[in-house]
């Protein structure tokens, strides 16, 4: 069965100079965007037949080796993604610079003269890395979605909701998610309550609530993506 993929002809032209030459398709593989790479049938087959390091496009430190329903969605469809960025990328380049610089710019990060951040899966298609500020989950909560929140009074709410808005926010950008003023909020609910690290009870509770944000901070796995 041969199956086709829908991009500008101007690109698959680009696309086929490389993969009809012996070196550009080896350049292609460790792109993880050759023909193979882009075979769903393929990829799902190397999924359950070989070490995940050896098969994934996602060069991640953190891709694992379990195997999961999830984890086996995002695998098998990271080459096509991933081509479908770089096709995203040429496009707008070629409506700006034209098609001839377009194919320069895509070629030289084939060949790895330029170097493309993440680019695995729909990498190239969110944002990159995200810092948020939880005063706003302090004022007004997480006033969104089926489950809304108001806005936490504890410090143990407090945490919760933050982890909930972390968990929330890593499926929409790729690369690290950060609570950036997360200890010094924190800290101000735990004055309020007077919980003081001084005193040994009071330490252990506040080392149970990192330890909960922590547990799903450090959760392996993201939609489509490796956390």
């Amino acid at each position: 069965m041969q199956q086709t993929l829908t991009f500008d002809k101007k690109f698959d032209a680009l696309y086929k100079r490389f993969a009809k030459d012996p070196q550009g398709l080896q350049l292609l593989s460790l792109e993880g965007i050759s023909p193979d790479k882009v075979d769903v049938g393929q990829m799902s087959h190397d999924y359950f037949t070989k070490r995940l390091a050896d098969t994934t496009v996602d060069q991640n430190a953190n891709s694992n080796e379990e195997l999961s329903a999830n984890n086996y969605q995002a695998e098998v469809t990271k080459g096509i993604l991933k081509l479908e960025g770089y096709y995203l990328l040429w496009r707008y380049s070629m409506k700006r610079f034209g098609v001839r610089r377009a194919n320069e710019l895509i070629s030289a990060i084939w060949r790895g003269e330029l170097y493309f951040h993440d680019a695995s899966g729909q990498g190239i298609q969110i944002p990159y890395c995200f810092a948020f500020s939880t005063q706003n989950l302090m004022l007004l909560g997480r006033p969104y979605g089926q489950l809304g929140s108001v806005s936490p009074k504890r410090a143990d709410s407090f945490v919760a909701q933050v982890t909930e808005t972390v968990m929330d926010l890593s499926q929409e950008f790729a690369g690290a998610v950060a609570p950036g003023d997360f200890i010094v909020n924190l800290s101000w609910y735990l004055k309020r309550e007077g919980t003081s690290p001084d005193d040994a009870s009071d330490r252990d509770a506040i080392v149970n609530l990192w330890q909960k944000f922590i547990h799903v901070a450090n959760n392996k796995f993201r939609f489509c993506e490796a956390a």
